[in-house]
């Protein structure tokens, strides 16, 4: 199974990304099996301000100190679990060394 690297932005939020992993995986299988996952996150103030200040790039850059601290932990890919983060998208993707997984694009995708 692939380890999951959970960027925490809002702990509520990353905390229900989570559990639905759990929830996911408890329904696909009865071996009580679920992916790895590891979340990180910095004070939420470091986000907020970036994010008041509508600072994409600084959003971007203190996001991507995130994923390169869940890549060292052994992630195999990334969830940015808040809606917000993803004005930084460009810059996250092109920065990052692990694959973000893009949850508003999923969505749109979906509603398609």
């Amino acid at each position: 199974m692939k380890h999951i690297g959970i960027v925490d932005i809002t702990t509520v939020g990353a905390c229900l990304c989570a559990n639905e992993i759990v929830a996911q995986a408890a329904k696909m299988t009865s071996s009580k099996k679920h992916p790895e996952f590891t979340m990180h996150a910095f004070s939420y103030h470091e986000y907020y301000d970036c994010i008041h200040r509508q600072d994409w790039i600084g959003l971007g850059n203190k996001i991507c100190e995130s994923i390169k601290i869940l890549e060292k932990v052994g992630a195999d890919f990334i969830i940015i679990s808040s809606n917000t983060p993803h004005y930084a998208t460009d810059i996250i993707e092109k920065q990052s060394p692990l694959t973000v997984v893009n949850l508003i694009q999923i969505v749109a995708d979906e509603c398609h």
